[in-house]
């Protein structure tokens, strides 16, 4: 399953969450954005079980202040 996960950093700690959420094996692409968001994120879970975990992991960093999750329809 993919999603994409768009996140709200502190000011001044895209970069720094950007770069090390890379590194996370569910993390395939990881892109700093100008707007209303911070950071996009494409995640590839195996199940929604995964996805979910790694959700919650997130919204446990400090430096990140808020994420929505859009799961990808698969055609």
């Amino acid at each position: 399953m993919i999603a994409f996960l768009l996140l709200v950093t502190k000011t001044g700690k895209e970069i720094n969450v950007a770069e090390k959420l890379l590194k996370e094996k569910i993390v395939q692409e990881s892109n700093i954005v100008y707007g209303e968001y911070d950071i996009i994120l494409k995640v590839k879970a195996r199940n929604m079980k995964e996805l979910q975990d790694f959700v919650t992991s997130l919204r446990k960093n400090k430096n990140i202040e808020r994420t929505i999750t859009m799961i990808s329809v698969e055609s």
